[in-house]
């Protein structure tokens, strides 16, 4: 136990190690969740219910889990994982059993068995090894909020079913020794979890979770609840409820297939649509040598005295966003242009709610707001331009 929780602390402080070295230049990182795929580890300590309890009597219940996953977010909001986990839990006799008698060829008697080997409940331990298959979905209640300062957080409800094999070992308190052994015996499970989680870089997030699993089945610490002399027959619950930690790895570069069935769909879009957006890429570097590449997407045209986007140029602005969607991008520069005002404010206050309204369609579709920029530029350039806005987008190499 004491060694998996060095390896949880050795791999938390290599993942913040990663972060702190990362140094973006131009603009912020995106550290939305959307069209990602991830894989992670987890690990916690398990207690459980059964006959016997991990709250009972006696020392020693602590147990552990270890296990990994792989998912795919969908939205910001909605991610569907597969997972398996490997654990220990152990568990001790409760008060209300304490007195029981459990008999060699286990069962459970009011007194100790005249005839055969038997041992108090009271001075008896049980060890469950689990193994866990299963899917769960992970709702991020902050992914329906479309703010730059909650990106980096989950706040997520993952229910999740399970397949779930138990075998169980009984020993004895004094002495310490084993006394018996079951085969491993498979329950349905399902729960759920709770998970606050925070993005710490644009591929790696830190999540604390605590959930149950709720076991149908026979009692996975096999000790009977039936007692031979008494006409009780105990109703007990059999769950377990852990606490851990997460750490995840998230896919900056999308699977072959993905970008496979992309280009299909896009091939497809096209027919409806029209082919791309004619772009114009020019190339230069930052003052620390970082190459970087402006691409210049067509001039989005406004109706004269309008500060809302014509039908005529929809279209043309769907195909821009979805390039800018699909491109690694660090950031986005909208600038606004307006001659049809009666003096200089007008005009420059008209450019700006242009460049307004496209910015706002930008982040409508997703894009990361703090990596837009509307620029400001003199006033006769802002005049001698015509009715229209202009797209940048910023690319490091």
């Amino acid at each position: 136990m004491k060694k998996f929780i060095y390896i949880l602390l050795i791999v938390s402080t290599f993942v913040v190690d990663i972060a702190s070295a990362q140094d973006m230049v131009i603009g912020k990182p995106q550290y939305r969740y959307k069209n990602q795929w991830y894989l992670g580890k987890d690990g916690g300590i398990p207690f459980g219910v059964s006959n016997f309890s991990s709250f009972g009597s006696g020392d020693n219940k602590c147990g552990w889990s270890a296990g990994m996953y792989g998912g795919y977010f969908f939205s910001n909001a909605f991610a569907l994982e597969a997972y398996m986990l490997t654990g220990k839990v152990k568990l001790t006799s409760q008060d209300k059993y304490a007195n029981l008698w459990l008999s060699a060829d286990n069962q459970c008697y009011t007194h100790q068995p005249p005839e055969g080997q038997s041992w108090q409940y009271a001075n008896l331990r049980s060890c469950v090894k689990l193994q866990m298959y299963g899917l769960r979905t992970n709702i991020n209640l902050l992914g329906f909020i479309n703010h730059p300062r909650v990106d980096r957080w989950i706040i997520g409800l993952i229910p999740q079913i399970s397949l779930v094999g138990t075998k169980a070992y009984i020993y004895s308190v004094n002495p310490n020794e084993k006394v018996m052994k079951h085969g491993t015996q498979w329950h349905f499970g399902a729960g759920g979890n709770i998970n606050v989680g925070y993005k710490i870089a644009k591929q790696w997030s830190l999540a604390l979770y605590s959930g149950i699993t709720y076991l149908t089945g026979a009692q996975m610490d096999h000790i009977p609840h039936k007692a031979f002399g008494s006409s009780n027959n105990w109703k007990t619950t059999n769950y377990i409820w852990e606490c851990g930690l997460r750490i995840n790895y998230i896919f900056r570069p999308k699977p072959h297939l993905v970008r496979k069935v992309e280009s299909y769909f896009d091939a497809t879009v096209r027919l409806f649509e029209g082919e791309p957006v004619n772009e114009k890429i020019v190339e230069g570097a930052t003052d620390q040598g970082i190459p970087y590449e402006i691409v210049e997407f067509p001039i989005i045209e406004f109706p004269t005295n309008g500060i809302e986007i014509d039908k005529s140029q929809q279209s043309k602005m769907k195909r821009i966003v979805r390039q800018i969607n699909r491109s690694n991008h660090k950031g986005i520069k909208v600038t606004g242009y307006a001659n049809d005002g009666e003096s200089i404010e007008v005009n420059r206050n008209r450019a700006l709610q242009r460049a307004k309204a496209i910015k706002n369609l930008l982040t409508q579709a997703n894009i990361d707001e703090t990596l837009i920029e509307i620029v400001n530029i003199d006033d006769n350039q802002l005049q001698n331009s015509g009715n229209r806005v202009m797209i940048e987008m910023i690319k490091v190499q």
